[in-house]
């Protein structure tokens, strides 16, 4: 498909918003081409120019709502116009329900090819706001200026979330209302404190400055959190940093340093060291204990984690044996512990497997196995495991082939898919439905209100097994 021919500058249309497109835009038509408008929203008139795109569709940027939806409402923050997070935060929370859960069935309609039963309306995320238990944060050598992007450094670095649509440009956090309160008040004291003591923001293009990243993870039931501050080098102001920040926040529990020198812009620590207190912090949900590092792969939502464990629980019947692939730390497959003899799990990040294995023995799990290996691979050798029921938490990317294929050869009689993406979710499902798998049961939960993320539940029954299940583990 050959890009359209750009439209001279200032060229502004109105168009009539009719639809949600997966992500969050509006979606319109202007003289028979899509028009995407990221934050217009169903039954609104809106004046935007278009910016790029193909010959059928194309990308527009709002300038004017002329007339609103009757679902439109006040922001819940400062950094509305900036920020891509939240990009459903301006529309009423039902409204975002219904358009989520109608983009799943769609999805799976479309690419799928089947509607499978849903008895039960979309689940509700039983908190709104300050729900996230980890925030990831940048630093940029200056704050975003809307006038342009200055590029010189100097001692007052920016701290906080990227411009929407930009890679390259930092605005200074000061009310996210996704994040707990707390965590607002932490983000401004380190920015702070880094500009009293002439610490540099990272530029990445120039790849010079020292901070580059900064996470917090929160515990929501001990009320703590802990900080992971990620630098290009070790400095010597660094330890004075910690202090500052730590002294006037007594619930930081712990506060590390990473030291990352590749290029890459990612929260990653080629070497990690402690400055103060501890490396982890305890999360409850429902009867378990999970001990968290800053690094470890957790739910994001402590409260609409336990609705999804809940539901969990409700929809799987008792099993001999469970396998959890992509297990993370061993949230899914220790909610179900109660119900299987034997549960293994398997890992491809290392840290991970060694938090799984923790959290099985801090909450008394012995029938609990876990092994570090991709999905592809353990499948590919995985012959003298015989599960009753699969448990499948994938990447947005969904199931690999080869892990579709270990899978389909696996032939368990059940299958837990559990996913964050209706359209990777579909496509595997089209493959397991097309392979002698029935769309059981399917539960659409909100874990990340005002985003347009939306999880998935949906147990796969084999209705036709072609050997004996049930056996023993590994």
């Amino acid at each position: 498909m050959w890009p359209m021919r750009r439209k001279q500058p200032g060229a502004a249309i109105e168009l009539e918003i009719t639809d949600l497109a997966y992500g969050g835009e509006g979606v319109g038509r202007h003289e028979g081409q899509v028009q995407f408008v990221a934050g217009a929203y169903p039954g609104e008139r809106v004046r935007a120019e278009p910016q790029s795109g193909r010959k059928r569709w194309q990308r527009a940027r709002l300038l004017e709502v002329l007339t609103p939806s009757a679902d439109r409402v006040s922001p819940l923050c400062s950094h509305t116009e900036v920020c891509g997070g939240c990009v459903y935060q301006t529309l009423a929370y039902p409204a975002q329900l219904a358009a989520k859960a109608k983009q799943v069935r769609e999805a799976l309609a479309r690419i799928g090819g089947f509607c499978p039963p849903e008895p039960e309306p979309p689940l509700a995320a039983p908190v709104l706001q300050g729900y996230r238990n980890k925030m990831d944060f940048s630093f940029a050598p200056r704050a975003w200026d809307p006038a342009g992007v200055p590029t010189e450094p100097r001692p007052d670095p920016a701290l906080g979330l990227h411009v929407r649509g930009r890679f390259d440009a930092v605005f200074d956090l000061r009310d996210c209302a996704l994040c707990d309160p707390a965590v607002n008040e932490i983000v401004a004291r380190l920015r702070g404190q880094a500009s009293s003591l002439g610490l540099t923001g990272y530029h990445g293009g120039r790849a010079t400055g020292l901070l580059r990243h900064l996470i917090v993870r929160s515990s929501r039931a001990t009320g703590e959190h802990l900080l992971a501050l990620v630098v290009s080098e070790e400095d010597d102001r660094l330890p004075e940093l910690a202090r500052a920040v730590c002294d006037g926040h007594p619930r930081i529990a712990g506060f590390l340093l990473w030291i990352h020198t590749g290029l890459a812009s990612i929260a990653t620590a080629e070497r990690e060291i402690l400055l103060l207190g501890n490396a982890r912090i305890t999360e409850r949900l429902l009867d378990l204990e999970f001990e968290l590092s800053a690094s470890s792969f957790f739910q994001t939502n402590s409260s609409a984690a336990e609705s999804l464990l809940t539901e969990l629980r409700a929809i799987c019947r008792p099993a001999e044996t469970i396998l959890d692939l992509y297990c993370g730390v061993g949230t899914l497959g220790l909610a179900l512990a109660g119900r299987c003899r034997a549960l293994v799990g398997i890992e491809s990040v290392g840290p991970a497997v060694e938090d799984a294995r923790r959290n099985a023995a801090r909450n008394g799990i012995a029938h609990a196995r876990y092994m570090s290996a991709t999905a592809e691979d353990w499948l590919a050798e995985a012959s003298a495991l015989r599960p009753d029921l699969v448990i499948l938490d994938p990447p947005r990317a969904g199931l690999h082939p080869r892990a579709m294929k270990g899978l389909l050869a696996l032939a368990p009689p059940r299958i837990l898919y559990v996913s964050c993406n209706p359209t990777t979710l579909a496509r595997d499902l089209h493959h397991l439905s097309a392979s002698g798998y029935v769309a059981d049961r399917m539960r659409i939960l909100d874990l990340f209100p005002h985003t347009p993320h939306v999880e998935t539940i949906v147990l796969m029954e084999r209705r036709e097994a072609d050997r004996p299940v049930g056996g023993s583990a590994l």
